[in-house]
């Protein structure tokens, strides 16, 4: 069981389904009742439901699972212990630290029985409770007790050490860190961001310079990078750049866009605070205001991080002013929202070709969003990529639009229920003409129906308007849309960098006639097969 509780624990879900997989078989060699086998199944399947709701913001839903294996449901001590864990890190989610530390609690008591690696990760989630109730030195003492010679521990721990403004024990353990896994980007990203707030400039830049053997820079990179640069270059007082970088990881509120429009008086070039401004108006309803901030913002020089950002922003905040609409009108409204790409910023050049990201430590990042850090569930494709990405979306049966944005431009994928019923990407043949190319309408019918559909108010599809006048049979329009969404997943299966954010859509809708509802995982086990085909 060492194995599926360091799966849970880091939240990696595809590893935590196959062994569960081969633990269900020795309990049936075992000859383990069939009652106890359904009640570990059960158990584990609610298990990977809550991590995948609450790694994507959905901290309510994913306590009521988890709740379900905690209430002594289960007689597996694993299963329980990852259970209180995540509860921990969802209560905190939603503010509920008394939860949080009593779950944190029954954690820290389960894994005194397991490995040590256990202990020290219960141990860091008890500190970061302590943490967030204010007693700093109960915190350090939990982190003391939580040594670990695990990177994924280590990180752990100076997170929670910098929050609680002991910058000089998180460098050391940072450093650990990097030791331990030297082909690891999140260490000298943190000590890069560690060094900036303290005013360390020369250091923050070699920290940033070192990243460069690792492969290409991930987003934050880049905008620390801008930020030193204005620092740098007198454009922006450093005060502002560390209160920045304080601010940016507070819950969206009045407040802290009240300060960040303070900020912006002080200084009017930093176009980082206004990128942040209007992420939170999008996430405080506020679409007009923030649309305002994001379209002055896509007409500046930017650098590569926040210009992806400004036009992710641009493409959320259109398939949001969509949401009453049919899912493929979100989709269409989010990939056709961006805007030409103006001078960027001069990014230090670094090796053309990214590195296999088959480290699996990324789910750290995500941990930051359970513990309330990031109201939204976005990110980096470089640490979060698509497969992994609609692994959580599909295992949390999410319903709401993704979307991409890279060099290559944007892209959406829909789910309902955690299957993809639209999608599109940059280069992807778009249904009319897919279906001239199949033979199954002319191109005098396209332009005919396409006409009717720039004229309709209600977003109508134009695969249902097709199906509606007798044009296309519903089942060879389903078949077309499905070939367009393997498509549009396939060119996305190999996006290495970019951005992404996740819009959920709770709002019951009817499916159209045409709707299609495809598996990710068989897309994404489709698209591998054939790639790997094609590279023979």
């Amino acid at each position: 069981m060492v194995e599926l509780r360091q799966a849970l624990a880091n939240g990696l879900l595809s590893d935590a389904e196959s062994i569960g997989a081969c633990a269900r078989e020795l309990l049936q060699k075992a000859s383990v009742a069939s009652a106890t086998r359904e009640q570990f199944n059960q158990s584990l399947g609610w298990m990977l439901d809550a991590i995948s709701l609450a790694v994507s913001g959905d901290h309510r839903t994913a306590m009521a699972l988890l709740d379900r294996v905690t209430s002594k449901s289960t007689d597996n001590d694993s299963l329980r212990w990852a259970a209180w864990l995540w509860t921990c890190w969802a209560a905190l989610g939603l503010e509920q630290v008394d939860l949080a530390r009593t779950a944190a609690s029954h954690a820290v008591e389960l894994s005194s029985e397991f490995d040590p690696h256990c202990r020290s990760i219960s141990l860091c989630a008890k500190a970061e409770v302590s943490a967030s109730l204010g007693d700093h030195e109960e915190a350090v003492k939990q982190l003391t007790r939580a040594e670990d010679s695990d990177p994924t521990v280590c990180m752990f721990q100076a997170r929670i050490l910098a929050d609680i403004n002991h910058q000089d024990e998180a460098e050391v353990v940072a450093m650990r860190a990097m030791d331990l896994a030297p082909d690891w980007v999140e260490p000298p990203l943190f000590l890069a961001t560690l060094a900036l707030m303290q005013g360390n400039l020369d250091v923050a830049e070699q920290r940033l310079a070192s990243l460069q053997q690792l492969g290409p820079w991930p987003q934050e990179a880049h905008r620390l990078n801008s930020l030193l640069h204005f620092v740098r270059s007198n454009w922006a007082p450093l005060q502002v750049v560390i209160d920045y970088l304080h601010l940016r990881d507070a819950p969206a509120s009045d407040s802290v866009i009240e300060e960040l429009q303070t900020m912006m008086f002080y200084a009017p070039v930093l176009y980082h605070l206004r990128e942040e401004l209007a992420w939170q108006l999008l996430k405080v309803g506020r679409y007009d205001a923030g649309q305002e901030h994001f379209e002055a913002l896509a007409e500046q020089e930017l650098d590569p991080a926040v210009h992806a950002s400004v036009q992710l922003g641009l493409s959320s905040l259109a398939s949001l002013r969509k949401r009453s609409m049919p899912p493929g009108a979100q989709v269409h409204a989010a990939t056709q929202a961006s805007r030409p790409t103006p001078m960027e910023m001069p990014a230090v050049s670094c090796d053309p070709e990214p590195r296999s990201q088959t480290d699996p430590r990324w789910v750290q990042h995500a941990l930051k969003s359970v513990a309330g850090k990031r109201p939204a569930f976005s990110g980096d494709l470089r640490i979060l990529s698509l497969p992994d990405l609609l692994e959580f979306l599909r295992n949390g049966r999410r319903s709401g639009t993704l979307v991409l944005q890279s060099p290559k431009g944007t892209a959406a994928v829909y789910l309902r229920g955690g299957l993809v019923t639209n999608a599109s990407a940059p280069g992807c043949i778009n249904i009319g003409d897919l279906l001239v190319q199949k033979g199954a309408v002319t191109p005098e019918q396209l332009r005919q129906v396409a006409s009717s559909q720039r004229h309709d108010d209600r977003g109508s599809l134009l695969g249902s308007m097709f199906v509606d006048r007798g044009l296309v049979q519903a089942e060879v329009m389903k078949e077309a849309l499905s070939d367009q969404v393997f498509a549009a997943i396939r060119d996305l299966f190999v996006w290495k960098e970019g951005q992404f954010a996740f819009l959920p859509d709770n709002g019951i809708k009817e499916g159209s006639a045409v709707e299609i509802e495809l598996d990710p995982q068989f897309l994404l086990l489709e698209v591998a097969r054939q790639l790997n085909e094609e590279n023979r």
